[in-house]
């Protein structure tokens, strides 16, 4: 190993040490960062696996910063030997493959249900992953379950955040193990990990599962404050058309999930992008996936719709993404969650509670598995979403802005308030994982 790479990581290392707040991941990586701290030139390209991994570890971390304790969060996808790069390459790659194509995606539950197979990059992430954490004693917390594992095989107490309302085997593998504990969402997934134990034979007090609700980021709830069912109304009563017109965002995944209903809806949005004046202002999400930024590019430009500037709020059409996952992940934040209306997305762990944690209605494209259409039974009962109809959006949105609902509300203005409404379990989530991992120390 080069003398550079071995003084960051011992850095690295010093620096989780030293935490009070220590916090592992499999996410994403973020080279460029790294390349600019410690002044090394990583000879290797971006990659990332998933958002909500990545925003909900940095959920702990701001909520952290702001309580005044010291913190650092390592995804050890970032120092993977250079052998065992390529099974980080294939990874990524066949996740995308599955997350873009259905038959592709019932082949890989059938082998997930089967297998209950670990990550194919386990092996790579393991040393680093191990190295960093040697010298940790206080609690860890981990966002996801691979690195959860590991940290409780090598004896780490770790706080282990559940980071979907669903329960996955491998969260189960070392439940008997009294270093480990678990934040969840909501009470109905305390129940489903105490009864997945159970039914793997493993003794798990419920002491050690704690409900916390969904990590959010705290600057994405601070988003809520600028917001109000009548500055809502009241926008279009005004002179300007660009400010009686809905805010939406169209956001696909980490895994560049929902290609073909974002294009068939974008196409139906086509007249109000249009005709004058501008009916909708739309911001589109393509994360890091240049082909995302290409077909959002290729529309603005077979209709002649000017693109604005990202941090332009009077554009009617915007193009959000990122050259590494946290880069994009700053532009959600700065510039998208404090101003949307709405965001049109599939219901995941991430987007779509830090959307109605911002005070958004929600337009749900297909879920991606039972976790999701969970979320998107717990919005849709809370009356802050509903299933987007993609082939036909353009009449959705002319029948949910008619007056016909709750004292003559539109329905999204309806939508927009029973967010603003929000249980606070769905807004506090990082502040109580935060404390619980400072209890267990």
């Amino acid at each position: 190993m080069e003398n550079e790479l071995q003084e960051v990581l011992k850095h690295e290392r010093e620096l989780l040490q030293e935490a009070e707040v220590p916090i592992a991941t499999v996410s994403a990586t973020f080279l460029d960062h790294i390349s600019q701290q410690h002044a090394y030139k990583f000879k290797r390209e971006e990659i990332v696996f998933s958002r909500a991994h990545y925003s909900q570890a940095l959920s702990l971390l701001i909520a952290a910063g702001m309580e005044g304790k010291t913190f650092w969060f390592v995804d050890p996808t970032n120092f993977v030997a250079a052998e065992d790069w390529h099974k980080v390459l294939v990874t990524e790659k066949i996740a995308e493959a599955v997350a873009r194509h259905e038959t592709l995606k019932k082949i890989k539950d059938m082998i997930d249900t089967r297998a209950r197979n670990k990550l194919p990059i386990s092996d790579a992430i393991k040393d680093p992953l191990l190295f960093l954490f040697k010298n940790v004693t206080r609690p860890i917390a981990s966002f996801h379950y691979e690195t959860g594992n590991l940290l409780v095989e090598a004896g780490k107490t770790v706080l282990q955040a559940v980071t979907d309302p669903h329960v996955r085997p491998q969260y189960l593998k070392y439940a008997d193990n009294q270093k480990l504990h678990y934040a969840v969402f909501d009470d109905k997934t305390k129940i489903e990990m105490l009864e997945g134990a159970q039914r793997e034979g493993k003794k798990l007090h419920p002491d050690r599962v704690h409900v916390t609700g969904p990590p959010v980021d705290p600057r994405i709830v601070d988003a809520r404050k600028g917001k109000s069912v009548a500055k809502f109304s009241k926008r279009f009563s005004e002179p300007s058309p660009i400010s009686a017109s809905i805010r939406l965002a169209i956001t696909t995944g980490g895994l560049g999930t929902n290609k073909g209903e974002i294009e068939t809806i974008l196409n139906q949005l086509l007249p109000y992008l249009t005709n004058p004046p501008p009916h909708v202002q739309l911001i589109c999400y393509a994360g890091t996936h240049e082909d995302f930024a290409t077909m959002f590019g290729l529309f603005a430009q077979n209709h002649q719709i000017s693109v604005g500037n990202e941090n332009d709020p009077n554009a009617v059409y915007r193009i959000l993404r990122g050259n590494n996952i946290m880069d994009a992940n700053e532009k959600l934040i700065n510039w998208m969650f404090p101003w949307a209306d709405g965001v049109i997305t599939k219901p995941s762990g991430d987007m779509a509670y830090d959307a109605a944690a911002a005070g958004c209605f929600l337009l749900l494209m297909e879920p991606w598995g039972e976790w999701e259409e969970r979320i998107q039974e717990t919005f849709e009962q809370r009356g802050i979403a509903r299933r987007a109809t993609p082939e036909t959006f353009q009449k959705q949105i002319q029948a949910l802005e008619q007056p016909a609902i709750h004292d003559h509300e539109t329905w999204f203005a309806h939508a927009i308030e029973k967010a603003l409404e929000i249980d606070p379990l769905f807004l506090n989530g990082a502040q109580s994982i935060l404390k619980t991992l400072l209890l267990l120390a």
